[in-house]
């Protein structure tokens, strides 16, 4: 019972930051480069990445990057507001990342991300395992499986990951 604790301490460490701990921030120097308009001190943080990354796509609409983190940010600001019009914005800022890149790994993850959000555990908890698989070393991603094992009422699975140990 210890290390369901520990694990789902760690998970939830991960997690608070976790998706967005893939995240790339503007550096503070990049964000006050940017207009007033797109970036206000009143602004959750959410918004502040939103609108970098708006600008960034503005700049560059080709950059795979800035798809991704618009999608993470649009993430987090679903999670602030509960509000789940944002996860329709990030699934299309994600699809057009992925027409530019479809191999991108940091994109399959936000995906996988998105599929959590979303509630959509089996179809995470495959995805994630295809990425570790891929990446075995991406410790992200083995919170994404422990996350999905969760939300399916995995327990052991999410405690354990003993399929994974062998690796």
């Amino acid at each position: 019972m210890k290390s369901l604790r520990v694990t789902l301490s760690v998970l939830g460490v991960l997690l608070s930051g976790s998706s967005l701990a893939q995240q790339s921030a503007l550096p503070v120097s990049n964000q006050s480069s940017l207009p007033a308009a797109a970036v206000s001190q009143e602004d959750s943080p959410a918004q502040q990445r939103i609108a970098a990354a708006r600008q960034q796509l503005k700049a560059d609409a080709k950059k795979v990057q800035a798809y991704n983190e618009l999608t993470l940010a649009l993430l987090r600001r679903a999670r602030e507001t509960a509000d789940p019009s944002y996860l329709s914005e990030a699934n299309d800022a994600l699809e057009q990342g992925l027409k530019l890149d479809s191999e991108d790994f940091q994109l399959q993850k936000t995906q996988v991300a998105l599929m959590l959000s979303r509630h959509e555990f089996a179809q995470a908890r495959d995805r994630a395992k295809a990425l570790n698989r891929r990446t075995p070393d991406d410790v992200m991603t083995y919170g994404f499986i422990a996350e999905a094992d969760i939300g399916l009422g995995n327990y052991p699975e999410a405690e354990t990951n003993d399929e994974f140990a062998s690796q």
